[in-house]
Protein backbone atom coordinates (compact mmCIF):
# COMPACT_ATOMS: atom_id res chain seq x y z
CA UNK A 1 0.00 0.00 0.00
CA UNK A 2 1.49 3.26 -1.20
CA UNK A 3 0.88 6.66 1.04
CA UNK A 4 0.28 9.91 -0.47
CA UNK A 5 1.82 13.11 1.22
CA UNK A 6 0.77 16.27 -0.03
CA UNK A 7 2.95 19.54 0.62
CA UNK A 8 1.37 22.83 0.57
CA UNK A 9 3.45 25.74 -0.86
CA UNK A 10 3.44 28.57 2.07
CA UNK A 11 2.72 30.66 -1.22
CA UNK A 12 -0.07 29.46 -1.91
CA UNK A 13 -1.34 29.09 1.70
CA UNK A 14 -0.50 33.39 1.61
CA UNK A 15 -2.83 33.58 -1.31
CA UNK A 16 -5.67 31.57 0.22
CA UNK A 17 -5.48 33.96 3.11
CA UNK A 18 -5.72 37.20 0.85
CA UNK A 19 -8.26 35.79 -0.98
CA UNK A 20 -10.33 34.68 2.16
CA UNK A 21 -10.25 38.34 3.78
CA UNK A 22 -11.22 39.77 0.69
CA UNK A 23 -14.38 37.90 0.79
CA UNK A 24 -15.35 38.42 4.39
CA UNK A 25 -14.71 42.78 3.58
CA UNK A 26 -17.23 41.86 0.60
CA UNK A 27 -19.82 40.30 2.53
CA UNK A 28 -19.59 43.25 5.48
CA UNK A 29 -20.32 46.07 2.42
CA UNK A 30 -23.77 45.74 1.62
CA UNK A 31 -26.21 47.53 -0.03
CA UNK A 32 -28.81 50.67 0.93
CA UNK A 33 -31.68 49.68 3.48
CA UNK A 34 -29.80 46.39 4.64
CA UNK A 35 -29.19 45.38 8.93
CA UNK A 36 -24.67 45.67 9.11
CA UNK A 37 -23.79 43.09 11.80
CA UNK A 38 -20.51 43.00 13.20
CA UNK A 39 -18.75 39.57 13.02
CA UNK A 40 -18.42 38.00 16.50
CA UNK A 41 -15.23 38.43 18.35
CA UNK A 42 -12.77 35.97 18.76
CA UNK A 43 -11.78 34.88 22.43
CA UNK A 44 -8.39 36.33 22.93
CA UNK A 45 -5.97 34.72 24.95
CA UNK A 46 -2.92 35.93 27.12
CA UNK A 47 -1.88 39.85 27.30
CA UNK A 48 -4.21 40.13 24.34
CA UNK A 49 -7.06 39.13 26.13
CA UNK A 50 -6.11 41.81 29.33
CA UNK A 51 -5.00 44.74 27.08
CA UNK A 52 -9.08 44.24 25.76
CA UNK A 53 -10.59 43.59 28.94
CA UNK A 54 -8.72 47.23 30.02
CA UNK A 55 -9.96 48.74 27.39
CA UNK A 56 -13.39 47.75 27.53
CA UNK A 57 -13.74 49.05 31.21
CA UNK A 58 -12.06 52.56 30.00
CA UNK A 59 -14.84 52.81 27.92
CA UNK A 60 -17.38 51.95 30.30
CA UNK A 61 -15.50 54.60 32.80
CA UNK A 62 -16.18 57.24 29.92
CA UNK A 63 -19.87 56.48 29.38
CA UNK A 64 -20.19 56.84 33.51
CA UNK A 65 -22.74 59.77 34.26
CA UNK A 66 -22.74 60.82 38.00
CA UNK A 67 -26.26 61.16 39.45
CA UNK A 68 -27.15 63.17 42.40
CA UNK A 69 -29.63 63.44 44.61
CA UNK A 70 -30.25 65.60 47.85
CA UNK A 71 -32.96 66.30 49.86
CA UNK A 72 -33.04 69.97 49.13
CA UNK A 73 -32.51 69.70 44.91
CA UNK A 74 -29.82 71.35 45.28
CA UNK A 75 -26.29 69.31 44.02
CA UNK A 76 -23.93 69.05 46.27
CA UNK A 77 -21.03 68.64 43.44
CA UNK A 78 -19.64 72.19 43.59
CA UNK A 79 -16.50 70.71 41.04
CA UNK A 80 -19.40 69.25 38.14
CA UNK A 81 -22.24 70.98 38.54
CA UNK A 82 -23.11 73.06 35.57
CA UNK A 83 -24.74 75.41 38.35
CA UNK A 84 -22.77 77.65 40.61
CA UNK A 85 -23.57 76.39 44.23
CA UNK A 86 -22.05 78.18 47.64
CA UNK A 87 -21.66 76.09 50.41
CA UNK A 88 -21.52 77.59 53.86
CA UNK A 89 -19.93 76.15 56.77
CA UNK A 90 -21.21 76.46 60.44
CA UNK A 91 -17.27 77.34 61.25
CA UNK A 92 -17.51 80.39 58.77
CA UNK A 93 -20.27 82.01 60.36
CA UNK A 94 -19.37 81.65 64.18
CA UNK A 95 -15.90 82.73 62.88
CA UNK A 96 -17.35 86.11 61.21
CA UNK A 97 -19.18 87.07 64.50
CA UNK A 98 -22.82 88.09 63.05
CA UNK A 99 -25.23 87.69 65.22
CA UNK A 100 -27.90 86.80 62.72
CA UNK A 101 -27.59 84.71 59.55
CA UNK A 102 -29.34 87.08 57.32
CA UNK A 103 -26.29 89.87 58.37
CA UNK A 104 -23.72 87.19 57.31
CA UNK A 105 -25.75 86.15 53.70
CA UNK A 106 -26.22 89.75 52.82
CA UNK A 107 -22.35 90.27 52.94
CA UNK A 108 -22.27 87.77 50.18
CA UNK A 109 -20.57 90.03 46.57
CA UNK A 110 -24.21 88.19 44.60
CA UNK A 111 -26.73 89.47 47.09
CA UNK A 112 -27.51 93.33 46.79
CA UNK A 113 -30.53 95.65 47.45
CA UNK A 114 -32.06 93.87 50.30
CA UNK A 115 -33.55 95.48 53.42
CA UNK A 116 -31.54 94.84 56.70
CA UNK A 117 -31.74 96.21 60.42
CA UNK A 118 -29.66 99.35 59.04
CA UNK A 119 -33.31 100.64 57.00
CA UNK A 120 -34.73 103.23 58.84
CA UNK A 121 -38.04 103.97 56.58
CA UNK A 122 -39.90 101.16 55.53
CA UNK A 123 -37.37 98.90 58.06
CA UNK A 124 -39.13 96.79 60.17
CA UNK A 125 -35.60 94.85 62.06
CA UNK A 126 -36.06 92.52 59.41
CA UNK A 127 -32.70 91.39 57.29
CA UNK A 128 -33.91 89.36 53.98
CA UNK A 129 -31.70 88.29 51.05
CA UNK A 130 -32.15 89.05 47.42
CA UNK A 131 -29.80 87.42 45.38
CA UNK A 132 -28.41 89.51 42.21
CA UNK A 133 -30.41 92.21 42.71
CA UNK A 134 -34.14 90.68 41.91
CA UNK A 135 -35.55 91.24 45.00
CA UNK A 136 -36.31 89.47 48.15
CA UNK A 137 -39.65 88.08 46.81
CA UNK A 138 -37.92 86.49 44.03
CA UNK A 139 -35.08 84.22 46.04
CA UNK A 140 -36.69 80.97 47.70
CA UNK A 141 -35.28 80.29 51.02
CA UNK A 142 -35.88 76.89 52.13
CA UNK A 143 -35.03 74.86 55.28
CA UNK A 144 -34.04 71.77 55.37
CA UNK A 145 -34.95 71.44 52.01
CA UNK A 146 -38.66 72.82 52.85
CA UNK A 147 -40.27 76.27 51.91
CA UNK A 148 -39.41 78.52 54.62
CA UNK A 149 -42.38 80.87 56.40
CA UNK A 150 -42.50 84.03 54.68
CA UNK A 151 -42.35 86.65 57.82
CA UNK A 152 -42.61 90.18 58.72
CA UNK A 153 -44.54 93.34 59.35
CA UNK A 154 -48.34 92.77 57.86
CA UNK A 155 -48.40 90.98 54.32
CA UNK A 156 -45.11 89.96 53.02
CA UNK A 157 -43.81 87.33 50.52
CA UNK A 158 -40.18 86.71 51.67
CA UNK A 159 -38.75 85.38 54.58
CA UNK A 160 -36.98 87.08 57.34
CA UNK A 161 -33.59 85.51 58.33
CA UNK A 162 -33.57 86.38 61.58
CA UNK A 163 -35.92 84.09 62.44
CA UNK A 164 -33.93 80.91 62.27
CA UNK A 165 -31.15 81.40 64.71
CA UNK A 166 -27.70 80.97 63.31
CA UNK A 167 -27.11 78.90 66.63
CA UNK A 168 -28.56 75.78 65.52
CA UNK A 169 -27.72 76.19 61.64
CA UNK A 170 -24.87 73.68 60.63
CA UNK A 171 -24.29 74.84 56.64
CA UNK A 172 -25.89 76.79 53.98
CA UNK A 173 -26.51 76.34 50.74
CA UNK A 174 -26.66 79.10 48.10
CA UNK A 175 -27.77 78.02 44.41
CA UNK A 176 -26.78 81.34 42.00
CA UNK A 177 -28.84 80.41 39.37
CA UNK A 178 -32.34 80.38 38.10
CA UNK A 179 -34.52 77.20 39.86
CA UNK A 180 -38.03 78.47 38.46
CA UNK A 181 -38.17 75.50 36.54
CA UNK A 182 -37.82 73.46 39.56
CA UNK A 183 -39.65 75.38 42.30
CA UNK A 184 -41.70 78.20 40.82
CA UNK A 185 -41.09 82.11 40.10
CA UNK A 186 -40.20 82.69 43.85
CA UNK A 187 -36.55 81.20 42.71
CA UNK A 188 -36.13 82.98 39.42
CA UNK A 189 -33.04 85.09 41.20
CA UNK A 190 -32.01 81.17 42.80
CA UNK A 191 -32.26 79.58 46.14
CA UNK A 192 -31.20 79.32 49.75
CA UNK A 193 -31.45 76.23 51.45
CA UNK A 194 -30.43 76.05 55.64
CA UNK A 195 -29.71 73.39 56.80
CA UNK A 196 -29.83 72.63 60.63
CA UNK A 197 -27.74 70.68 63.09
CA UNK A 198 -29.42 67.30 63.11
CA UNK A 199 -27.66 64.48 65.41
CA UNK A 200 -26.24 66.47 67.90
CA UNK A 201 -25.41 64.83 70.92
CA UNK A 202 -23.97 67.92 73.45
CA UNK A 203 -24.63 71.13 75.31
CA UNK A 204 -23.16 74.06 73.87
CA UNK A 205 -23.28 78.08 74.81
CA UNK A 206 -21.54 80.76 73.11
CA UNK A 207 -21.88 84.78 73.88
CA UNK A 208 -20.76 87.43 71.80
CA UNK A 209 -20.91 91.03 72.42
CA UNK A 210 -19.44 93.91 70.56
CA UNK A 211 -19.73 97.88 69.45
CA UNK A 212 -18.49 100.27 67.09
CA UNK A 213 -15.57 102.49 67.00
CA UNK A 214 -17.01 105.62 68.32
CA UNK A 215 -18.20 103.26 71.41
CA UNK A 216 -21.56 103.41 70.26
CA UNK A 217 -24.23 100.80 68.69
CA UNK A 218 -23.71 97.76 71.21
CA UNK A 219 -24.56 94.62 70.30
CA UNK A 220 -25.14 91.39 72.35
CA UNK A 221 -25.54 87.54 71.25
CA UNK A 222 -26.13 84.94 73.72
CA UNK A 223 -27.13 80.80 72.39
CA UNK A 224 -27.37 77.95 74.42
CA UNK A 225 -27.73 74.28 71.99
CA UNK A 226 -28.57 70.96 73.06
CA UNK A 227 -29.19 67.81 71.70
CA UNK A 228 -29.68 64.08 72.32
CA UNK A 229 -29.54 61.31 70.10
CA UNK A 230 -30.76 57.79 70.88
CA UNK A 231 -31.45 54.30 69.20
CA UNK A 232 -34.92 55.28 67.91
CA UNK A 233 -34.47 59.24 67.34
CA UNK A 234 -32.70 62.76 68.02
CA UNK A 235 -33.73 65.85 69.25
CA UNK A 236 -32.34 69.31 69.08
CA UNK A 237 -33.34 72.49 71.50
CA UNK A 238 -31.96 76.03 70.74
CA UNK A 239 -32.60 78.99 72.66
CA UNK A 240 -30.72 82.61 71.91
CA UNK A 241 -31.56 86.37 72.86
CA UNK A 242 -29.64 89.23 70.86
CA UNK A 243 -29.97 93.05 71.10
CA UNK A 244 -28.45 95.64 68.96
CA UNK A 245 -28.49 99.14 70.52
CA UNK A 246 -29.25 102.01 67.24
CA UNK A 247 -26.71 104.16 65.81
CA UNK A 248 -28.50 107.62 64.65
CA UNK A 249 -27.46 109.46 61.46
CA UNK A 250 -26.66 112.52 63.21
CA UNK A 251 -23.82 111.08 64.90
CA UNK A 252 -21.67 110.35 61.90
CA UNK A 253 -20.17 113.31 59.63
CA UNK A 254 -21.50 111.58 56.33
CA UNK A 255 -24.99 111.17 57.42
CA UNK A 256 -25.95 114.12 59.61
CA UNK A 257 -27.49 116.27 56.67
CA UNK A 258 -29.71 114.63 53.45
CA UNK A 259 -27.60 115.43 50.54
CA UNK A 260 -28.72 115.28 46.74
CA UNK A 261 -25.90 114.47 43.81
CA UNK A 262 -26.59 115.56 40.10
CA UNK A 263 -25.28 114.20 37.09
CA UNK A 264 -21.93 115.22 37.87
CA UNK A 265 -21.71 114.31 40.98
CA UNK A 266 -21.53 117.60 42.99
CA UNK A 267 -23.95 118.81 45.35
CA UNK A 268 -27.40 119.16 44.05
CA UNK A 269 -27.39 121.71 42.10
CA UNK A 270 -23.93 121.65 40.98
CA UNK A 271 -22.84 122.20 44.52
CA UNK A 272 -23.29 126.13 44.20
CA UNK A 273 -24.95 125.63 48.04
CA UNK A 274 -21.89 124.65 49.66
CA UNK A 275 -21.69 121.38 51.90
CA UNK A 276 -25.37 121.70 53.03
CA UNK A 277 -28.32 120.30 50.75
CA UNK A 278 -31.92 119.80 50.56
CA UNK A 279 -33.82 118.44 53.26
CA UNK A 280 -37.72 118.53 53.92
CA UNK A 281 -40.52 121.28 52.86
CA UNK A 282 -42.76 120.10 55.95
CA UNK A 283 -40.98 122.43 58.45
CA UNK A 284 -41.80 122.96 61.62
CA UNK A 285 -43.04 126.97 61.27
CA UNK A 286 -45.31 126.03 59.09
CA UNK A 287 -45.69 127.69 55.19
CA UNK A 288 -48.28 128.76 52.62
CA UNK A 289 -48.83 128.08 48.63
CA UNK A 290 -50.42 129.78 46.64
CA UNK A 291 -51.29 128.19 42.81
CA UNK A 292 -49.18 128.42 40.14
CA UNK A 293 -51.73 130.54 38.02
CA UNK A 294 -51.92 133.16 40.79
CA UNK A 295 -48.54 133.92 40.99
CA UNK A 296 -48.00 137.75 40.85
CA UNK A 297 -51.62 137.98 40.47
CA UNK A 298 -53.17 140.97 42.93
CA UNK A 299 -56.17 140.49 44.92
CA UNK A 300 -58.19 141.88 47.54
CA UNK A 301 -55.48 141.50 50.46
CA UNK A 302 -52.75 143.66 51.29
CA UNK A 303 -50.27 141.48 52.48
CA UNK A 304 -51.24 138.84 49.91
CA UNK A 305 -50.82 141.64 47.25
CA UNK A 306 -47.48 143.14 48.68
CA UNK A 307 -46.30 139.39 48.51
CA UNK A 308 -47.07 138.80 44.99
CA UNK A 309 -45.85 142.05 43.95
CA UNK A 310 -42.11 142.13 45.43
CA UNK A 311 -42.02 138.32 44.25
CA UNK A 312 -44.15 137.52 40.86
CA UNK A 313 -42.43 133.77 40.74
CA UNK A 314 -42.91 132.55 44.17
CA UNK A 315 -45.36 130.43 45.25
CA UNK A 316 -44.08 129.46 48.92
CA UNK A 317 -43.70 131.67 51.61
CA UNK A 318 -42.66 131.32 55.14
CA UNK A 319 -42.78 133.54 58.42
CA UNK A 320 -39.65 135.97 59.13
CA UNK A 321 -38.93 139.06 61.71
CA UNK A 322 -38.32 141.67 60.00
CA UNK A 323 -35.65 143.25 62.40
CA UNK A 324 -33.33 140.46 61.50
CA UNK A 325 -33.90 139.74 57.81
CA UNK A 326 -34.14 142.56 55.01
CA UNK A 327 -36.08 140.31 52.91
CA UNK A 328 -39.02 139.98 55.39
CA UNK A 329 -42.47 141.59 54.35
CA UNK A 330 -45.00 142.11 56.56
CA UNK A 331 -43.65 139.28 58.23
CA UNK A 332 -42.99 136.93 55.51
CA UNK A 333 -40.82 136.09 52.84
CA UNK A 334 -40.13 133.62 50.31
CA UNK A 335 -39.47 129.90 50.84
CA UNK A 336 -35.80 128.74 50.59
CA UNK A 337 -36.01 125.08 50.17
CA UNK A 338 -32.51 124.30 51.32
CA UNK A 339 -29.95 123.72 54.17
CA UNK A 340 -27.99 127.17 53.54
CA UNK A 341 -26.77 128.71 56.85
CA UNK A 342 -28.18 130.51 58.18
CA UNK A 343 -30.97 131.24 56.65
CA UNK A 344 -32.16 127.54 54.97
CA UNK A 345 -35.61 126.68 55.48
CA UNK A 346 -35.54 123.42 55.02
CA UNK A 347 -35.92 121.08 57.68
CA UNK A 348 -32.99 118.50 58.48
CA UNK A 349 -34.55 115.22 59.43
CA UNK A 350 -31.53 112.93 59.49
CA UNK A 351 -30.30 114.00 63.04
CA UNK A 352 -34.01 111.86 63.81
CA UNK A 353 -33.03 108.91 61.65
CA UNK A 354 -31.48 105.68 62.77
CA UNK A 355 -28.22 104.43 60.88
CA UNK A 356 -28.93 101.16 62.73
CA UNK A 357 -32.67 100.02 64.16
CA UNK A 358 -32.30 99.13 67.28
CA UNK A 359 -33.81 95.65 68.20
CA UNK A 360 -34.27 92.67 70.69
CA UNK A 361 -34.95 89.33 69.58
CA UNK A 362 -35.46 86.10 71.64
CA UNK A 363 -35.62 82.95 69.85
CA UNK A 364 -36.47 79.35 70.42
CA UNK A 365 -36.01 76.46 67.81
CA UNK A 366 -36.47 73.02 68.12
CA UNK A 367 -36.20 69.96 65.80
CA UNK A 368 -36.31 65.97 66.08
CA UNK A 369 -37.30 62.79 64.40
CA UNK A 370 -38.00 59.42 65.87
CA UNK A 371 -38.61 56.29 64.03
CA UNK A 372 -42.31 54.73 64.15
CA UNK A 373 -42.10 50.77 64.16
CA UNK A 374 -39.86 49.23 61.29
CA UNK A 375 -41.96 51.23 58.43
CA UNK A 376 -42.64 54.58 59.96
CA UNK A 377 -40.86 58.10 61.04
CA UNK A 378 -42.09 61.34 62.31
CA UNK A 379 -40.31 64.39 62.13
Amino acid sequence: MRLRRTFLNPAAVLIGQLFLTGVSAAQETQTPGTVSQAPAAQPATGGAAEEAAVAADAGKKKATEDIVVTGSRIRRKDLTTPAPVTVISREQVVASGKSSIGEFLQALPEQGNAINTAVNNGGSGATRISLRGLGSNRTLVLLNGRRMVPGGSGANDSVDLNSIPAAAIERVEILKDGASAIYGSDAIAGVVNIITRNNYSATEASAYAGMSSRGDGKTYDINVTTGSTGERGNITFSAGYAEQKSIMAGDRDFSKVPRAYDATGLNNPAGLFGEYNVGSGTIPAGRFTIPSSAKGVANGSPLYNSLVTKYPTTRDFVRCDPATDKTCTLGWRPFIPFLIPPNGDAYNFQPENYLVTPQQRISLYSSGNTRLGDSARAF
